[in-house]
C-alpha cells in the first residue's frame, strides 16, 4: 500500500465517522429517547467528530509527507 492509498483510506474513515456522527445527531431530538440516552448519543457524537478530525489530519499529513521530506 502506498502513502497515497493509505491517505485515501484515512480520509474515507474520516468521512464515515462524520456521516455516523451526523446520523446520531439527528436522533438526539427523538422523544423516544430518555435524557440518559440523549447524553450517551451526544457523547458518541463528540467522540466520532474527534475521530473524524484526527483521521482527516492524518490523511493530510500522509498526502504531504513525501513533499515535506524532499524540501530542503
Amino acid at each position: 500500500m502506498t502513502l497515497s492509498e493509505l491517505a485515501e483510506s484515512y480520509q474515507d474513515s474520516s468521512t464515515l465517522c462524520r456521516r455516523r456522527a451526523e446520523a446520531l445527531e439527528k436522533q438526539i431530538g427523538d422523544p423516544a429517547f430518555s435524557e440518559t440516552q440523549r447524553l450517551e448519543l451526544r457523547r458518541r457524537v463528540c467522540i466520532l467528530y474527534g475521530m473524524a478530525r484526527e483521521t482527516s489530519a492524518i490523511a493530510r499529513h500522509l498526502r504531504t509527507y513525501r513533499r515535506e521530506e524532499r524540501e530542503p
